[in-house]
């Protein structure tokens, strides 16, 4: 017995899992070879042994109809939901759509106007706006750092007062 156990100590954990799994595997394919078509025609046999009465077959048929038609029903009425979404959509596209075109009419009509006005009364209308953009950049430098002074003096009431 001692000889025996020294024999397998001796092969590695490996192989000897490996002949393990192939007799395993031999048996499983025994076992379905044997066992399953006996258990097979058995169970197909007995289903049918019970054949179904005409009346069984018309009522289980009639309920796969109106689970059938439900169905369908539930399907059309998703469909009448979705046309009925896209109909909204489609006619809010077409509202937003006269709107634009609308938009541009009255940009070409402006665009005209302009392409009508000489150049000399668009170099001055640019020299005017010009004038503007410089006074009010000194305008918001001013209000800003008078914006940092005012700050600046209220924090320093404000601790002196001990708020």
């Amino acid at each position: 017995m001692n000889d025996f156990l020294r024999f397998f100590s001796n092969i590695p954990i490996e192989l000897l899992g490996a002949i393990i799994t192939l007799f395993g595997g031999v048996a499983a394919n025994i076992f379905a070879d044997a066992v399953l078509p006996r258990l097979r025609k058995r169970f197909v046999l007995e289903a049918k042994k019970t054949p179904k009465s005409y009346k069984e077959q018309m009522t289980e048929l009639t309920q796969n109809l109106v689970k059938a038609s439900e169905e369908v029903d539930r399907i059309l009425q998703e469909m009448a939901e979705a046309s009925q979404q896209r109909e909204v959509a489609v006619s809010r596209l077409e509202q937003q759509l006269g709107n634009l075109s609308e938009r541009e009419k009255e940009l070409q009509k402006k665009i005209d106007t302009l392409e009508k006005v000489p150049l000399p009364a668009v170099e001055y209308f640019v020299h005017i706006v010009e004038k503007g953009e410089k006074r009010s950049a000194w305008r918001d430098y001013s209000l800003f750092g008078l914006g940092v002074v005012v700050s600046t003096v209220i924090a320093i009431v404000l601790r002196l007062l001990g708020i």
